[in-house]
């Protein structure tokens, strides 16, 4: 359901009232909004509500609750975007990619162009996380990042290869991206499929699959150290085989 109030006048549009409902969630905007020249932006929006409206916007499932405030100025070619952003008991499935977050509660800030994470909790795959810190893109301080550790989540990033990691990150801005240096601990590993389904998998490489488009993550640069701390252990029929 909508609710809209809107004025053209004079190559700008007044938006006293527009809100959105969906189930159990509602978004507002009020504001003006610059249709002609550089298009000036001076809004407020506002959502609050469940989660589980961005389901059927986002792969997997979603649930938990969120509340955030924006204003919006600038021009529609530069926009500036200073708000709030509250979690509470967020929850993102993501079968496919093995991906499960759920209890994740905080606070995240925007403001001139810097994201700032007033600690951030949840669970990753079962094991407990944190994200804190603040980064800042464009113009400013290079100095800032964005920490996550992890303790104990549960990966199966092989198929058939199921393992338990920490994780201790840093996401920095570095020149028009940005740049993810830490380590990456196995804690613990196992690889014990049968030793025709090591075959079949391990006996002709993959060709690369082409991928359409440009991602985000191109920008990203990684420097992360990978390491164990037990030996991961290959084991079927054939034999086994601890790698340290």
């Amino acid at each position: 359901a909508s609710e809209a109030t809107v004025a053209i006048a004079r190559g700008r549009a007044t938006l006293d009232r527009v809100t959105i409902t969906a189930p159990a969630a509602t978004a507002s905007a009020a504001g003006t909004v610059g249709l002609t020249g550089e298009r000036p932006l001076d809004a407020t929006v506002s959502v609050a509500g469940a989660l589980g409206f961005l389901t059927s916007m986002v792969p997997g499932r979603m649930a938990g609750r969120v509340e955030a405030d924006f204003t919006v100025t600038g021009t529609a070619a530069a926009p500036s975007l200073n708000g709030r952003l509250s979690l509470d008991d967020a929850v993102w499935v993501w079968p496919a990619q093995r991906l499960a977050l759920r209890d994740w509660s905080g606070v995240v800030t925007l403001s001139s162009g810097t994201v700032a994470v007033e600690s951030l909790t949840g669970h990753l795959n079962g094991g407990e996380a944190e994200v804190s810190g603040s980064l800042t893109f464009g113009g400013g301080a290079r100095d800032l990042g964005l920490r996550m550790t992890v303790r104990d989540a549960f990966a199966e990033v092989l198929e058939g290869f199921r393992s338990q990691a920490d994780a201790d990150l840093t996401l920095q801005a570095a020149g028009e991206g940005a740049r993810l240096t830490g380590t990456l601990t196995v804690t613990s590993g196992a690889y014990r499929e049968p030793i025709t389904a090591m075959a079949r998998r391990f006996s002709a490489p993959q060709p690369a699959q082409a991928r359409g488009g440009a991602s985000p993550l191109d920008a990203v640069e990684l420097d992360v150290r990978l390491t164990a701390s037990t030996p991961i252990v290959i084991e079927n029929s054939a034999g086994r085989i601890d790698l340290v």
